[in-house]
Protein backbone atom coordinates (compact mmCIF):
# COMPACT_ATOMS: atom_id res chain seq x y z
CA UNK A 1 0.00 0.00 0.00
CA UNK A 2 1.78 3.23 -0.72
CA UNK A 3 2.32 5.64 1.91
CA UNK A 4 0.15 8.31 2.88
CA UNK A 5 -2.91 6.27 1.84
CA UNK A 6 -5.90 5.46 4.84
CA UNK A 7 -5.30 2.17 6.10
CA UNK A 8 -8.62 0.26 5.87
CA UNK A 9 -9.74 -2.31 8.23
CA UNK A 10 -11.99 -5.48 6.32
CA UNK A 11 -14.36 -6.96 9.26
CA UNK A 12 -14.69 -10.74 8.10
CA UNK A 13 -18.32 -11.64 8.76
CA UNK A 14 -18.95 -13.50 11.41
CA UNK A 15 -19.16 -17.50 11.12
CA UNK A 16 -22.25 -19.49 10.82
CA UNK A 17 -23.39 -20.75 13.50
CA UNK A 18 -23.43 -24.61 13.15
CA UNK A 19 -25.91 -27.08 13.96
CA UNK A 20 -23.24 -29.09 16.73
CA UNK A 21 -22.78 -25.86 18.05
CA UNK A 22 -26.71 -25.39 18.59
CA UNK A 23 -27.05 -28.82 19.79
CA UNK A 24 -23.78 -28.60 22.22
CA UNK A 25 -25.57 -25.20 23.44
CA UNK A 26 -29.18 -26.70 23.51
CA UNK A 27 -27.22 -29.68 25.79
CA UNK A 28 -25.82 -27.15 27.78
CA UNK A 29 -28.99 -25.40 28.71
CA UNK A 30 -31.13 -28.65 29.51
CA UNK A 31 -28.27 -29.29 31.92
CA UNK A 32 -28.17 -26.06 33.82
CA UNK A 33 -32.45 -25.32 33.87
CA UNK A 34 -33.47 -28.96 34.92
CA UNK A 35 -30.39 -29.80 36.66
CA UNK A 36 -28.17 -26.87 38.19
CA UNK A 37 -30.63 -24.82 38.33
CA UNK A 38 -32.91 -26.82 40.76
CA UNK A 39 -29.53 -28.14 42.63
CA UNK A 40 -28.98 -24.51 43.15
CA UNK A 41 -32.39 -23.42 44.39
CA UNK A 42 -32.46 -27.05 46.10
CA UNK A 43 -29.42 -27.31 48.10
CA UNK A 44 -28.41 -27.00 51.82
CA UNK A 45 -26.63 -23.24 51.77
CA UNK A 46 -24.80 -20.96 54.46
CA UNK A 47 -27.63 -18.53 55.10
CA UNK A 48 -26.58 -17.48 58.18
CA UNK A 49 -25.48 -20.44 59.96
CA UNK A 50 -24.44 -20.39 63.72
CA UNK A 51 -20.29 -21.02 64.26
CA UNK A 52 -18.98 -24.62 64.01
CA UNK A 53 -22.77 -25.90 61.70
CA UNK A 54 -20.47 -26.21 58.48
CA UNK A 55 -17.93 -28.80 59.72
CA UNK A 56 -20.90 -30.98 61.13
CA UNK A 57 -22.34 -30.39 57.80
CA UNK A 58 -19.26 -31.68 56.25
CA UNK A 59 -19.27 -34.63 58.46
CA UNK A 60 -22.40 -35.52 57.74
CA UNK A 61 -21.62 -34.87 53.87
CA UNK A 62 -18.75 -37.29 54.15
CA UNK A 63 -20.83 -40.10 55.82
CA UNK A 64 -23.13 -40.04 53.06
CA UNK A 65 -20.62 -39.82 50.43
CA UNK A 66 -18.46 -42.89 51.90
CA UNK A 67 -22.03 -44.77 52.43
CA UNK A 68 -22.58 -44.11 48.72
CA UNK A 69 -19.53 -45.47 47.87
CA UNK A 70 -19.75 -48.05 49.68
CA UNK A 71 -22.88 -49.18 48.21
CA UNK A 72 -21.50 -48.53 44.23
CA UNK A 73 -18.85 -50.98 45.12
CA UNK A 74 -20.28 -53.44 46.96
CA UNK A 75 -19.83 -55.36 44.02
CA UNK A 76 -15.85 -55.25 43.86
CA UNK A 77 -15.89 -55.12 47.98
CA UNK A 78 -18.09 -58.68 48.30
CA UNK A 79 -15.42 -60.38 45.81
CA UNK A 80 -12.38 -58.90 47.42
CA UNK A 81 -13.03 -59.25 51.46
CA UNK A 82 -13.73 -62.33 53.71
CA UNK A 83 -17.11 -62.04 53.93
CA UNK A 84 -18.86 -63.41 57.65
CA UNK A 85 -21.97 -65.40 58.05
CA UNK A 86 -23.71 -64.37 61.10
CA UNK A 87 -25.01 -66.71 63.38
CA UNK A 88 -28.55 -66.16 63.09
CA UNK A 89 -28.71 -65.43 59.17
CA UNK A 90 -27.82 -66.68 56.01
CA UNK A 91 -27.09 -63.41 54.96
CA UNK A 92 -23.27 -62.51 54.29
CA UNK A 93 -20.81 -59.39 54.77
CA UNK A 94 -17.65 -58.18 54.36
CA UNK A 95 -15.53 -58.68 57.79
CA UNK A 96 -13.86 -55.61 57.61
CA UNK A 97 -16.50 -53.33 56.93
CA UNK A 98 -18.72 -54.02 60.10
CA UNK A 99 -16.89 -51.71 62.28
CA UNK A 100 -16.73 -49.09 59.68
CA UNK A 101 -20.45 -49.44 59.13
CA UNK A 102 -21.09 -49.18 62.90
CA UNK A 103 -19.23 -45.99 63.04
CA UNK A 104 -21.17 -44.64 60.15
CA UNK A 105 -24.16 -45.69 62.39
CA UNK A 106 -22.89 -43.87 65.59
CA UNK A 107 -22.47 -40.70 63.69
CA UNK A 108 -26.09 -40.67 61.90
CA UNK A 109 -27.58 -41.35 65.60
CA UNK A 110 -25.86 -38.52 66.75
CA UNK A 111 -26.63 -36.23 63.67
CA UNK A 112 -29.98 -37.20 64.85
CA UNK A 113 -29.89 -36.43 68.46
CA UNK A 114 -28.37 -32.96 67.70
CA UNK A 115 -31.14 -31.94 65.82
CA UNK A 116 -33.44 -33.22 68.20
CA UNK A 117 -31.02 -30.81 71.29
CA UNK A 118 -33.02 -27.77 69.27
CA UNK A 119 -36.19 -28.61 68.39
CA UNK A 120 -39.61 -29.42 69.49
CA UNK A 121 -40.16 -31.92 72.74
CA UNK A 122 -41.10 -34.66 70.45
CA UNK A 123 -38.33 -34.89 68.53
CA UNK A 124 -36.29 -34.75 71.22
CA UNK A 125 -38.07 -37.70 72.64
CA UNK A 126 -38.05 -39.63 69.78
CA UNK A 127 -34.25 -39.32 68.77
CA UNK A 128 -33.36 -40.09 72.72
CA UNK A 129 -35.15 -42.84 72.74
CA UNK A 130 -34.20 -44.46 69.24
CA UNK A 131 -30.13 -43.44 70.23
CA UNK A 132 -30.81 -45.26 73.77
CA UNK A 133 -32.25 -48.23 72.33
CA UNK A 134 -29.49 -48.99 69.82
CA UNK A 135 -26.74 -48.18 72.96
CA UNK A 136 -28.59 -50.88 74.81
CA UNK A 137 -28.58 -53.08 71.73
CA UNK A 138 -25.03 -53.63 72.06
CA UNK A 139 -24.32 -52.75 75.71
CA UNK A 140 -26.60 -53.76 77.83
CA UNK A 141 -27.07 -57.45 76.55
CA UNK A 142 -23.58 -58.43 76.94
CA UNK A 143 -23.04 -61.61 79.75
CA UNK A 144 -23.25 -60.27 83.12
CA UNK A 145 -22.08 -63.51 84.13
CA UNK A 146 -18.63 -62.42 83.00
CA UNK A 147 -18.71 -59.14 84.76
CA UNK A 148 -21.23 -56.09 84.83
CA UNK A 149 -18.60 -53.54 83.87
CA UNK A 150 -19.43 -52.84 80.25
CA UNK A 151 -23.34 -53.22 80.84
CA UNK A 152 -22.87 -50.67 84.05
CA UNK A 153 -20.36 -47.89 81.93
CA UNK A 154 -23.19 -48.23 79.04
CA UNK A 155 -25.75 -47.50 81.55
CA UNK A 156 -23.90 -44.84 82.69
CA UNK A 157 -23.37 -43.64 79.43
CA UNK A 158 -27.16 -43.50 78.24
CA UNK A 159 -28.05 -41.74 81.51
CA UNK A 160 -25.40 -39.22 80.39
CA UNK A 161 -27.01 -38.63 77.29
CA UNK A 162 -30.40 -38.12 78.72
CA UNK A 163 -29.37 -35.58 81.41
CA UNK A 164 -27.44 -33.93 78.52
CA UNK A 165 -30.46 -33.92 76.19
CA UNK A 166 -32.89 -32.50 78.48
CA UNK A 167 -30.43 -30.01 79.87
CA UNK A 168 -29.24 -28.65 76.55
CA UNK A 169 -32.50 -28.66 75.21
CA UNK A 170 -33.72 -25.82 73.22
CA UNK A 171 -30.64 -23.83 74.29
CA UNK A 172 -28.47 -22.24 71.33
CA UNK A 173 -26.70 -24.13 69.30
CA UNK A 174 -23.08 -25.27 69.59
CA UNK A 175 -20.64 -27.15 68.23
CA UNK A 176 -19.17 -28.73 70.78
CA UNK A 177 -22.54 -31.07 71.38
CA UNK A 178 -21.90 -33.23 68.52
CA UNK A 179 -18.17 -35.00 69.31
CA UNK A 180 -19.95 -35.07 72.68
CA UNK A 181 -22.78 -37.45 71.12
CA UNK A 182 -20.81 -38.82 68.77
CA UNK A 183 -18.29 -40.02 71.61
CA UNK A 184 -21.40 -40.97 73.83
CA UNK A 185 -22.87 -43.12 71.18
CA UNK A 186 -19.87 -44.51 70.00
CA UNK A 187 -18.12 -45.34 72.84
CA UNK A 188 -21.40 -47.24 74.23
CA UNK A 189 -21.73 -49.77 70.70
CA UNK A 190 -17.95 -49.70 70.76
CA UNK A 191 -17.73 -51.26 74.27
CA UNK A 192 -21.23 -53.71 73.74
CA UNK A 193 -18.82 -54.31 70.16
CA UNK A 194 -15.59 -55.54 71.73
CA UNK A 195 -17.53 -57.52 74.74
CA UNK A 196 -19.75 -59.08 72.22
CA UNK A 197 -16.58 -60.38 69.77
CA UNK A 198 -14.22 -61.32 73.15
CA UNK A 199 -17.18 -63.64 74.31
CA UNK A 200 -17.77 -64.73 70.56
CA UNK A 201 -14.44 -66.09 70.37
CA UNK A 202 -14.56 -68.05 73.05
CA UNK A 203 -17.49 -70.12 72.04
CA UNK A 204 -16.64 -70.06 68.40
CA UNK A 205 -19.41 -67.38 67.34
CA UNK A 206 -19.80 -64.33 65.71
CA UNK A 207 -23.19 -61.74 67.27
CA UNK A 208 -21.50 -58.68 65.96
CA UNK A 209 -23.20 -58.83 62.45
CA UNK A 210 -26.45 -59.92 63.86
CA UNK A 211 -26.29 -57.08 66.26
CA UNK A 212 -25.90 -54.76 63.14
CA UNK A 213 -28.10 -56.72 61.40
CA UNK A 214 -31.08 -56.27 64.19
CA UNK A 215 -30.17 -52.53 64.52
CA UNK A 216 -30.46 -51.29 60.70
CA UNK A 217 -33.16 -53.47 59.87
CA UNK A 218 -34.97 -51.83 63.29
CA UNK A 219 -34.19 -48.33 61.86
CA UNK A 220 -35.07 -48.83 58.26
CA UNK A 221 -38.59 -48.29 59.23
CA UNK A 222 -37.53 -44.94 60.38
CA UNK A 223 -35.64 -44.09 56.15
CA UNK A 224 -38.68 -45.42 54.29
CA UNK A 225 -40.55 -42.19 54.67
CA UNK A 226 -37.45 -41.27 52.70
CA UNK A 227 -36.70 -43.62 50.46
CA UNK A 228 -40.44 -43.12 49.02
CA UNK A 229 -39.35 -39.53 49.07
CA UNK A 230 -36.40 -40.61 46.63
CA UNK A 231 -38.19 -42.99 44.15
CA UNK A 232 -39.52 -39.38 42.82
CA UNK A 233 -36.14 -38.79 41.49
CA UNK A 234 -36.40 -39.74 38.02
CA UNK A 235 -39.61 -38.49 37.68
CA UNK A 236 -38.83 -35.18 38.30
CA UNK A 237 -35.68 -35.03 36.16
CA UNK A 238 -38.25 -36.36 33.26
CA UNK A 239 -40.32 -33.77 33.92
CA UNK A 240 -37.89 -31.21 34.33
CA UNK A 241 -35.73 -31.71 31.29
CA UNK A 242 -39.61 -32.30 29.05
CA UNK A 243 -40.66 -28.18 30.38
CA UNK A 244 -37.13 -27.04 29.75
CA UNK A 245 -36.93 -28.17 25.83
CA UNK A 246 -40.18 -26.75 24.97
CA UNK A 247 -39.61 -23.49 26.85
CA UNK A 248 -36.49 -23.15 24.80
CA UNK A 249 -38.68 -24.48 21.22
CA UNK A 250 -41.28 -21.72 22.29
CA UNK A 251 -38.04 -19.11 22.57
CA UNK A 252 -36.64 -20.41 19.47
CA UNK A 253 -40.36 -19.62 17.73
CA UNK A 254 -41.25 -16.22 19.13
CA UNK A 255 -37.83 -14.83 20.05
CA UNK A 256 -35.78 -12.16 18.48
CA UNK A 257 -33.73 -15.32 16.27
CA UNK A 258 -36.86 -16.86 15.59
CA UNK A 259 -37.10 -19.66 13.08
CA UNK A 260 -40.48 -18.92 12.36
CA UNK A 261 -43.33 -22.01 12.27
CA UNK A 262 -41.41 -24.36 10.02
CA UNK A 263 -39.15 -25.53 12.78
CA UNK A 264 -41.80 -26.32 15.69
CA UNK A 265 -43.71 -28.25 12.43
CA UNK A 266 -40.39 -30.05 11.78
CA UNK A 267 -39.92 -30.97 15.34
CA UNK A 268 -43.43 -32.41 15.95
CA UNK A 269 -43.21 -34.29 12.68
CA UNK A 270 -40.17 -35.94 13.74
CA UNK A 271 -41.27 -36.97 17.54
CA UNK A 272 -44.68 -37.76 16.04
CA UNK A 273 -42.47 -40.39 13.71
CA UNK A 274 -40.04 -41.92 15.98
CA UNK A 275 -43.10 -41.99 18.80
CA UNK A 276 -45.69 -43.77 16.14
CA UNK A 277 -42.69 -46.60 15.52
CA UNK A 278 -41.73 -47.24 18.94
CA UNK A 279 -45.99 -47.55 19.68
CA UNK A 280 -46.36 -49.60 17.43
CA UNK A 281 -43.13 -51.81 18.28
CA UNK A 282 -44.57 -52.07 21.56
CA UNK A 283 -47.97 -53.36 20.42
CA UNK A 284 -46.61 -55.67 18.26
CA UNK A 285 -44.20 -57.17 21.36
CA UNK A 286 -46.33 -57.19 24.50
CA UNK A 287 -46.24 -59.73 26.46
CA UNK A 288 -49.43 -62.12 26.39
CA UNK A 289 -48.66 -62.65 30.03
CA UNK A 290 -47.98 -59.57 31.78
CA UNK A 291 -49.17 -57.12 28.92
CA UNK A 292 -52.47 -58.87 27.88
CA UNK A 293 -56.22 -57.76 28.35
CA UNK A 294 -55.60 -57.84 32.45
CA UNK A 295 -53.04 -55.13 31.54
CA UNK A 296 -54.58 -52.75 28.84
CA UNK A 297 -57.80 -53.20 30.64
CA UNK A 298 -57.10 -51.55 34.26
CA UNK A 299 -54.41 -49.33 32.24
CA UNK A 300 -57.28 -48.15 30.45
CA UNK A 301 -59.40 -47.52 33.39
CA UNK A 302 -56.39 -45.40 35.25
CA UNK A 303 -55.75 -43.35 32.37
CA UNK A 304 -59.81 -42.66 31.95
CA UNK A 305 -59.22 -41.67 36.16
CA UNK A 306 -56.25 -39.21 35.92
CA UNK A 307 -58.43 -37.82 32.69
CA UNK A 308 -61.14 -37.68 34.61
CA UNK A 309 -59.51 -36.45 37.91
CA UNK A 310 -57.65 -33.58 36.40
CA UNK A 311 -60.38 -32.49 34.00
CA UNK A 312 -62.51 -31.60 37.27
CA UNK A 313 -59.99 -29.95 39.23
CA UNK A 314 -58.96 -27.64 36.19
CA UNK A 315 -62.10 -26.97 35.80
CA UNK A 316 -62.42 -25.98 39.76
CA UNK A 317 -59.24 -23.52 39.73
CA UNK A 318 -59.95 -22.19 36.38
CA UNK A 319 -60.41 -18.72 37.90
CA UNK A 320 -56.71 -19.19 39.19
CA UNK A 321 -54.01 -18.23 36.93
CA UNK A 322 -52.78 -21.24 34.48
CA UNK A 323 -50.26 -23.65 35.93
CA UNK A 324 -46.83 -23.32 34.97
CA UNK A 325 -45.82 -27.28 34.94
CA UNK A 326 -42.04 -26.02 36.00
CA UNK A 327 -43.83 -25.77 39.23
CA UNK A 328 -44.75 -29.31 39.54
CA UNK A 329 -41.44 -30.77 40.35
CA UNK A 330 -40.84 -28.14 43.51
CA UNK A 331 -44.98 -28.73 44.49
CA UNK A 332 -43.51 -32.53 44.64
CA UNK A 333 -40.58 -31.95 46.67
CA UNK A 334 -42.21 -30.18 49.07
CA UNK A 335 -45.27 -32.54 50.01
CA UNK A 336 -43.26 -36.06 49.08
CA UNK A 337 -41.55 -36.88 52.74
CA UNK A 338 -45.13 -36.34 54.06
CA UNK A 339 -46.75 -38.40 51.45
CA UNK A 340 -44.15 -40.46 52.10
CA UNK A 341 -44.52 -40.47 55.52
CA UNK A 342 -48.09 -41.09 55.22
CA UNK A 343 -47.88 -43.91 53.07
CA UNK A 344 -45.41 -46.14 55.29
CA UNK A 345 -46.99 -45.00 59.02
CA UNK A 346 -50.52 -45.78 58.11
CA UNK A 347 -49.46 -48.93 57.88
CA UNK A 348 -47.68 -49.72 61.19
CA UNK A 349 -50.89 -50.60 63.46
CA UNK A 350 -51.60 -53.13 60.85
CA UNK A 351 -48.04 -54.47 61.60
CA UNK A 352 -48.53 -54.27 64.99
CA UNK A 353 -51.81 -56.30 64.84
CA UNK A 354 -50.75 -58.43 62.86
CA UNK A 355 -47.79 -58.99 65.59
CA UNK A 356 -50.40 -59.13 68.07
CA UNK A 357 -51.99 -61.74 66.17
CA UNK A 358 -49.08 -63.95 66.10
CA UNK A 359 -48.45 -64.01 69.56
CA UNK A 360 -52.00 -64.76 70.56
CA UNK A 361 -51.85 -67.70 68.50
CA UNK A 362 -48.68 -68.83 69.58
CA UNK A 363 -49.44 -68.79 73.45
CA UNK A 364 -52.88 -70.19 72.85
CA UNK A 365 -53.20 -72.12 70.03
CA UNK A 366 -56.57 -73.91 70.88
CA UNK A 367 -58.16 -70.53 71.65
CA UNK A 368 -60.82 -68.85 69.27
CA UNK A 369 -57.83 -67.32 67.22
CA UNK A 370 -55.79 -69.88 66.80
CA UNK A 371 -58.49 -72.05 65.45
CA UNK A 372 -59.56 -69.63 62.97
CA UNK A 373 -58.11 -69.60 58.85
CA UNK A 374 -56.95 -65.85 59.16
CA UNK A 375 -54.33 -65.66 56.27
CA UNK A 376 -51.86 -63.07 57.78
CA UNK A 377 -49.78 -62.71 54.27
CA UNK A 378 -53.59 -62.03 52.34
CA UNK A 379 -55.11 -60.06 55.52
CA UNK A 380 -51.78 -57.55 55.81
CA UNK A 381 -52.19 -57.17 52.54
CA UNK A 382 -55.74 -56.46 51.91
CA UNK A 383 -55.45 -54.04 55.09
CA UNK A 384 -52.90 -52.12 53.44
CA UNK A 385 -54.87 -51.42 50.22
CA UNK A 386 -57.90 -50.40 52.26
CA UNK A 387 -55.36 -47.77 54.06
CA UNK A 388 -54.43 -47.01 50.41
CA UNK A 389 -57.69 -46.21 49.37
CA UNK A 390 -59.14 -44.42 52.41
CA UNK A 391 -55.59 -41.38 51.99
CA UNK A 392 -56.43 -41.45 48.43
CA UNK A 393 -60.38 -39.85 49.04
CA UNK A 394 -58.14 -37.54 51.93
CA UNK A 395 -56.08 -36.72 48.74
CA UNK A 396 -58.79 -36.03 46.40
CA UNK A 397 -60.90 -34.28 48.91
CA UNK A 398 -57.09 -32.14 49.91
CA UNK A 399 -57.22 -31.52 45.82
CA UNK A 400 -61.14 -30.01 45.75
CA UNK A 401 -60.06 -27.71 48.29
CA UNK A 402 -56.67 -26.65 47.35
CA UNK A 403 -58.71 -26.11 43.79
CA UNK A 404 -61.19 -23.75 44.66
CA UNK A 405 -58.48 -21.60 46.80
CA UNK A 406 -56.73 -21.32 43.42
CA UNK A 407 -53.76 -23.29 44.37
CA UNK A 408 -54.06 -25.31 40.96
CA UNK A 409 -50.53 -27.06 40.44
CA UNK A 410 -50.87 -28.79 44.02
CA UNK A 411 -54.29 -30.11 43.59
CA UNK A 412 -53.86 -31.27 40.63
CA UNK A 413 -50.69 -33.41 41.85
CA UNK A 414 -52.89 -34.36 45.00
CA UNK A 415 -55.66 -35.56 42.51
CA UNK A 416 -53.24 -37.61 40.26
CA UNK A 417 -51.24 -39.03 43.17
CA UNK A 418 -54.92 -40.74 44.64
CA UNK A 419 -55.38 -42.38 41.28
CA UNK A 420 -51.94 -43.62 41.65
CA UNK A 421 -52.26 -44.54 44.82
CA UNK A 422 -55.78 -46.50 44.33
CA UNK A 423 -54.09 -47.98 41.07
CA UNK A 424 -52.02 -49.98 43.48
CA UNK A 425 -54.78 -51.63 45.36
CA UNK A 426 -57.15 -52.26 42.19
CA UNK A 427 -56.78 -55.94 43.18
CA UNK A 428 -58.44 -55.22 46.44
CA UNK A 429 -61.31 -53.93 44.97
CA UNK A 430 -62.17 -56.26 43.04
CA UNK A 431 -62.31 -58.60 46.11
CA UNK A 432 -59.04 -60.54 44.49
CA UNK A 433 -61.51 -61.96 42.25
CA UNK A 434 -59.28 -60.56 39.13
CA UNK A 435 -55.60 -60.94 38.89
CA UNK A 436 -54.70 -57.18 37.62
CA UNK A 437 -52.08 -55.14 38.52
CA UNK A 438 -51.06 -51.33 37.87
CA UNK A 439 -48.59 -51.44 34.58
CA UNK A 440 -47.36 -47.55 34.45
CA UNK A 441 -46.08 -49.03 30.79
CA UNK A 442 -49.11 -49.63 29.79
CA UNK A 443 -50.82 -46.62 30.94
CA UNK A 444 -47.85 -44.79 28.71
CA UNK A 445 -48.65 -46.90 25.63
CA UNK A 446 -52.28 -45.80 26.20
CA UNK A 447 -51.73 -42.11 26.77
CA UNK A 448 -49.43 -42.24 23.75
CA UNK A 449 -52.33 -43.54 21.13
CA UNK A 450 -54.27 -40.61 22.84
CA UNK A 451 -51.93 -38.01 22.13
CA UNK A 452 -51.39 -39.21 18.64
CA UNK A 453 -55.21 -39.54 18.12
CA UNK A 454 -55.70 -35.61 19.46
CA UNK A 455 -52.61 -34.25 16.97
CA UNK A 456 -54.44 -36.06 14.17
CA UNK A 457 -57.49 -34.60 14.62
CA UNK A 458 -56.18 -31.41 14.80
CA UNK A 459 -53.98 -31.48 12.13
CA UNK A 460 -56.41 -32.63 9.61
CA UNK A 461 -58.98 -29.68 11.48
CA UNK A 462 -56.31 -27.52 10.53
CA UNK A 463 -56.23 -26.10 13.88
CA UNK A 464 -52.74 -26.93 14.73
CA UNK A 465 -51.11 -23.98 15.66
CA UNK A 466 -47.28 -23.69 15.94
CA UNK A 467 -47.93 -22.94 19.60
CA UNK A 468 -49.85 -26.40 19.71
CA UNK A 469 -46.94 -28.18 18.43
CA UNK A 470 -44.56 -27.11 20.87
CA UNK A 471 -47.38 -28.35 23.09
CA UNK A 472 -47.75 -31.41 21.25
CA UNK A 473 -43.87 -32.01 20.83
CA UNK A 474 -43.31 -31.60 24.51
CA UNK A 475 -46.21 -34.11 25.22
CA UNK A 476 -44.22 -36.95 23.00
CA UNK A 477 -41.15 -35.97 24.87
CA UNK A 478 -42.90 -36.12 28.39
CA UNK A 479 -43.92 -40.07 27.42
CA UNK A 480 -40.36 -40.95 25.48
CA UNK A 481 -38.45 -40.14 28.47
CA UNK A 482 -40.87 -41.69 30.52
CA UNK A 483 -40.63 -44.82 28.63
CA UNK A 484 -37.01 -44.26 29.15
CA UNK A 485 -36.94 -44.05 32.92
CA UNK A 486 -35.80 -47.73 34.12
CA UNK A 487 -32.41 -46.97 31.82
CA UNK A 488 -31.27 -43.90 34.58
CA UNK A 489 -31.02 -46.39 37.25
CA UNK A 490 -30.07 -50.45 35.87
CA UNK A 491 -26.34 -48.44 34.66
CA UNK A 492 -26.10 -47.62 38.28
CA UNK A 493 -27.63 -51.06 39.12
CA UNK A 494 -24.54 -53.03 36.66
CA UNK A 495 -22.16 -50.70 38.69
CA UNK A 496 -23.67 -52.06 42.36
CA UNK A 497 -24.19 -55.58 41.34
CA UNK A 498 -27.89 -55.11 42.72
CA UNK A 499 -30.12 -54.41 40.20
CA UNK A 500 -32.78 -52.68 42.78
CA UNK A 501 -30.69 -49.85 44.53
CA UNK A 502 -29.68 -48.16 41.86
CA UNK A 503 -32.73 -46.33 41.53
CA UNK A 504 -32.30 -45.75 45.55
CA UNK A 505 -28.53 -44.67 45.32
CA UNK A 506 -29.58 -41.92 42.75
CA UNK A 507 -32.94 -40.91 44.22
CA UNK A 508 -31.13 -40.26 47.54
CA UNK A 509 -28.46 -38.24 46.18
CA UNK A 510 -31.35 -36.73 43.97
CA UNK A 511 -33.27 -35.41 46.89
CA UNK A 512 -30.10 -34.09 48.84
CA UNK A 513 -29.07 -31.89 45.98
CA UNK A 514 -32.41 -30.82 45.27
CA UNK A 515 -35.16 -31.36 48.14
CA UNK A 516 -33.38 -30.27 50.37
CA UNK A 517 -34.00 -26.33 50.63
CA UNK A 518 -36.89 -26.88 53.30
CA UNK A 519 -33.34 -26.84 55.32
CA UNK A 520 -32.07 -23.31 54.40
CA UNK A 521 -35.66 -22.05 56.23
CA UNK A 522 -36.10 -20.63 60.11
CA UNK A 523 -38.98 -20.61 62.50
CA UNK A 524 -39.49 -21.25 66.79
CA UNK A 525 -40.33 -24.51 66.57
CA UNK A 526 -37.93 -25.63 64.17
CA UNK A 527 -35.17 -23.56 64.04
CA UNK A 528 -32.24 -23.32 60.99
CA UNK A 529 -29.33 -25.77 62.59
CA UNK A 530 -32.47 -28.23 63.37
CA UNK A 531 -33.48 -28.09 60.00
CA UNK A 532 -30.14 -29.01 58.30
CA UNK A 533 -29.47 -31.52 60.61
CA UNK A 534 -32.98 -33.01 60.13
CA UNK A 535 -32.13 -32.99 56.23
CA UNK A 536 -28.11 -34.72 57.04
CA UNK A 537 -29.91 -37.11 59.29
CA UNK A 538 -33.12 -38.56 56.41
CA UNK A 539 -30.07 -38.64 53.97
CA UNK A 540 -27.98 -40.55 56.03
CA UNK A 541 -29.82 -43.03 57.47
CA UNK A 542 -31.13 -43.95 54.09
CA UNK A 543 -27.92 -43.81 52.94
CA UNK A 544 -26.58 -46.62 55.83
CA UNK A 545 -29.56 -48.29 55.02
CA UNK A 546 -29.18 -48.77 51.38
CA UNK A 547 -25.17 -49.38 51.84
CA UNK A 548 -25.69 -52.15 54.10
CA UNK A 549 -28.24 -53.75 51.73
CA UNK A 550 -25.56 -53.52 49.16
CA UNK A 551 -23.35 -54.96 51.38
CA UNK A 552 -25.55 -58.23 52.41
CA UNK A 553 -27.25 -58.90 49.74
CA UNK A 554 -30.01 -59.93 51.67
CA UNK A 555 -33.55 -58.47 49.85
CA UNK A 556 -35.94 -59.84 52.33
CA UNK A 557 -34.87 -58.31 54.81
CA UNK A 558 -33.69 -55.32 53.60
CA UNK A 559 -36.49 -54.30 51.01
CA UNK A 560 -35.98 -50.72 50.82
CA UNK A 561 -35.34 -50.87 46.93
CA UNK A 562 -39.24 -52.21 47.14
CA UNK A 563 -40.50 -48.85 48.67
CA UNK A 564 -38.19 -46.79 46.39
CA UNK A 565 -40.12 -48.24 43.33
CA UNK A 566 -43.52 -47.64 45.12
CA UNK A 567 -42.83 -44.02 45.31
CA UNK A 568 -42.00 -43.77 41.34
CA UNK A 569 -45.05 -46.03 41.13
CA UNK A 570 -47.20 -43.79 43.05
CA UNK A 571 -45.70 -40.34 43.50
CA UNK A 572 -43.44 -40.38 40.35
CA UNK A 573 -46.27 -41.48 37.63
CA UNK A 574 -48.34 -39.05 39.62
CA UNK A 575 -46.30 -36.07 38.94
CA UNK A 576 -45.83 -37.42 35.17
CA UNK A 577 -49.42 -37.27 34.78
CA UNK A 578 -50.45 -34.34 36.92
CA UNK A 579 -47.70 -32.51 34.39
CA UNK A 580 -49.06 -34.42 31.24
CA UNK A 581 -52.88 -33.18 32.63
CA UNK A 582 -51.56 -29.59 32.46
CA UNK A 583 -49.71 -29.49 29.39
CA UNK A 584 -52.90 -30.78 27.48
CA UNK A 585 -54.72 -28.35 29.15
CA UNK A 586 -52.11 -25.30 27.72
CA UNK A 587 -52.36 -27.68 24.02
CA UNK A 588 -55.93 -27.02 23.68
CA UNK A 589 -56.40 -23.54 24.91
CA UNK A 590 -53.34 -22.65 22.85
CA UNK A 591 -51.15 -20.94 25.35
CA UNK A 592 -47.11 -21.51 25.68
CA UNK A 593 -45.74 -23.21 28.28
CA UNK A 594 -43.96 -21.90 31.40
Amino acid sequence: MPPGEPTTTVERPAAPRTRVADGSRMVRLLLDRAVLERVREGRLRDVGWPRGLDAVVAVGGGLIGIACLLALGSHWLRGAAELDVPAATGSSIPQPLVGLLLVLLAVTLALGQHAGLHGPWWLLLLTTTVCALVMGTFGLHTALAAGPIVPIAVAVLIAGLVVFSVVRHRRRFAWWEFPVLVASIGFAIALGTGDFAFRGRQVGANIVPDLAAITVSSLMQLSLPAAVAAGTAVAELTVGLTVTAAAQADRRRTGPAARGARGAYAVLAGLVTVRAVEVGWRLTHLDPVRQGWLAVLPGLAVVVALAAVSAVLLRLARSGPPIAVSTLPDELGRVALPLGAAIVGLTVPILVAATAYTVVVFLAPTAAAGRGSLDGVIALSELTDVIRIGLAVVLVALGVRLARRGRAARAVLFGCIAVTLTATAMRSLTGQRWAIWFDPDTVNLLASVGVLGLLGTYAVRRRLTPGRAVAGSALLVLMLLFSLRRYLGDPVGEIVGYSGLGLAVFGLLWDLLTGAGWGNGDSRRFPRPTRVLLVLTNTAMLAVVVAYAALIRDAGRFSVDAFVELGDLVLGVGLVAAAFAVIVQAFVRDRPLD
